[in-house]
């Protein structure tokens, strides 16, 4: 069976005491608000702030493509092994991808830069009428 293109969208950013929260919005098929959450700690020496977008980005989009569509969770936590893993991808010259909001099929994106699904307990997708 064939993934259907997801269109992921940098939505902003929530600067909170003791972490960031980065909001996207996920077309699947309809939109809705998934929230990733970095603490502060995990910045510190490796990570900066403006890093922030790419690597949630690539996080959501890991747990998407882990998911099979099916589900996955509103709020997931960017753990400190996943901020090692994307400091890594990036000194060893793996290139970032940007956040263009454009549809991706889930399977094609660079290996090298695959930062993991996490375990958290995921909700099925629900789709909403409202107008």
């Amino acid at each position: 069976m064939r993934n259907r293109p997801v269109r992921i969208r940098y939505v902003g950013v929530q600067v909170l005491n003791g972490s960031r929260e980065y909001e996207f919005s996920v077309e699947e098929p309809e939109p809705h608000r998934v929230v990733l959450v970095i603490r502060n700690a995990n910045f510190c020496g490796k990570l900066t702030f403006q890093e922030g977008p790419s690597l949630c980005y690539q996080k959501l989009y890991a747990e998407i493509d882990s998911a099979g569509h099916t589900s996955f969770a509103e709020t997931i936590e960017v753990t400190a092994a996943d901020c090692a893993r994307y400091h890594e991808a990036h000194l060893s010259g793996g290139k970032p991808r940007s956040g263009s909001g454009r549809a991706r099929t889930p399977g094609l994106r660079d290996a090298s830069l695959d930062i993991g699904a996490s375990s958290v307990r995921r909700r099925p997708i629900t789709t909403t009428t409202e107008r």
